[in-house]
This record gives C-alpha cells, structure tokens and sequence, in this order.
C-alpha cells in the first residue's frame, strides 16, 4: 500500500539530492571557470617576463 507520508519523505530526498546535485556541478563549473582564469593570467605573466629578459 501506497502511504502518503512515505511517499512525500521520498520525494522530499529524491528533490533534495537532485538540487544538491546541480548545486555541487554549478560549483565546479564555477571553479573550473576560475582556474582557468587563474593559468590563463599565469601564462600572460610568464610571456610578459620571457619579454622582459629578451629586452
């Protein structure tokens, strides 16, 4: 037999991982945005200081 409460309370987890689930992939998205930002300036700062020893 089908209990209501049950039902609700399995729902209730089902929905409360799926947003745990989109919340943890929009945090890595975000820090995976960041750490390419972070080697993308590190490679222009190691350019700029191959540029500074060749002048």
């Amino acid at each position: 037999m089908n209990d209501p409460p049950r039902d609700a309370g399995v729902r209730r987890v089902m929905e409360d991982r799926e947003w745990a689930a989109e919340r943890t992939k929009k945090m890595l998205m975000w820090c995976y945005r960041d750490l390419v930002r972070e080697l993308e300036l590190c490679a222009r700062l190691i350019e700029l200081g191959r540029q500074y020893r060749k002048d």
